[in-house]
């Protein structure tokens, strides 16, 4: 079984090399992490737990620890413009790979317009790929693509984005992973390089009495593999419980549960269900999340 766990992980992780760039159920909550120009106005902590296919071994476990903090350049009624600082910090384990990044982020949003709001943000940090060869079956203990005298190689990475925005509408496009390093040193294959992705995400909030509905889509094109699209929908009441249902092109459907508990705290709960094509049972994904805001506002 465990031959099997990694040789379906290797399988999963160089068809789809858009999976090199986690995604989240709290699709929302986490596009911080996809696009650095969306930035909060206060400061804002995110912590996330996220434990994918379970009861598979050897299955990916992520956690995620974002913080950001924004600051007025100016404050009138004709022009407000702002900077935010913060980064996160994620750290993957996918069977025998380790996965650590560690961003600084910063961003500026500034008016066009007395609705119109422009953003630009930037991601730029280390990146960490680690093996664990003894946790590994080899069919061959001389395989020539692992090297058990390796275990990790450490690059730097870069992102950058771009936000458009008003009261209720956004657009945003980021570039992920600019710096496509190739980490053939770690694992010796001419194939083990990082792709750069392109990000599209828009999203819309419509009122109405006590409701917010929030239609999202999202797309991911990285060079040479099929577009990873998704579509949501989130409904929330009264700014104090939302529900939301997502949906992608990978078999995946996506539950989510939102709560305010009070003014500064949110708790989230999102359940996935990937139709697998490998296996007769369906693969579940939890999710939990909790988030912490104080609007300068």
């Amino acid at each position: 079984m465990r031959n099997l766990s990694i040789i379906l992980f290797l399988l999963y992780f160089s068809n789809i090399k858009s999976q090199q760039i986690s995604q989240y159920s709290n699709f929302l909550e986490t596009a911080f992490y996809l696009n650095p120009a969306i930035s909060s106005l206060g400061n804002n902590l995110k912590l996330l737990y996220r434990n994918q296919w379970t009861g598979f071994q050897g299955a990916p476990k992520t956690t995620f620890i974002s913080y950001q903090s924004s600051f007025f350049h100016k404050k009138d009624l004709k022009s407000v413009s702002l900077s935010s600082i913060g980064g996160f910090i994620q750290n993957e384990k996918m069977g025998a790979f380790r996965n650590f990044k560690a961003k600084f982020s910063y961003s500026y949003s500034f008016l066009i317009n007395s609705r119109l709001r422009v953003s630009f943000g930037t991601f730029i940090g280390l990146q960490q790929l680690g093996i664990d060869v003894t946790s590994m079956d080899l069919f061959d203990s001389n395989d020539p693509v692992v090297d058990i005298s390796k275990t990790s190689y450490m690059f730097p990475d870069f992102s950058m984005g771009l936000l458009i925005s008003n009261k209720n509408n956004f657009f945003g496009v980021s570039i992920k992973q600019l710096f496509e390093n190739n980490w053939n040193n770690l694992v010796s294959s001419n194939l083990s390089k990082n792709k750069a992705s392109f990000i599209l995400m828009g999203g819309k909030k419509i009122k109405f009495s006590n409701y917010t509905f929030s239609p999202t889509i999202m797309t991911t094109f990285t060079g040479g593999i099929k577009p990873v699209f998704l579509l949501g929908f989130q409904a929330e009441y009264k700014e104090v419980f939302a529900f939301g249902l997502y949906v992608k092109n990978e078999n995946l459907f996506s539950s989510q549960i939102k709560i305010n508990i009070s003014k500064n705290i949110q708790l989230s709960y999102a359940h996935d269900l990937f139709i697998s094509t490998f296996s007769n049972s369906n693969l579940n994904s939890s999710e939990f999340m909790i988030i912490y805001t104080n609007s300068i506002l």
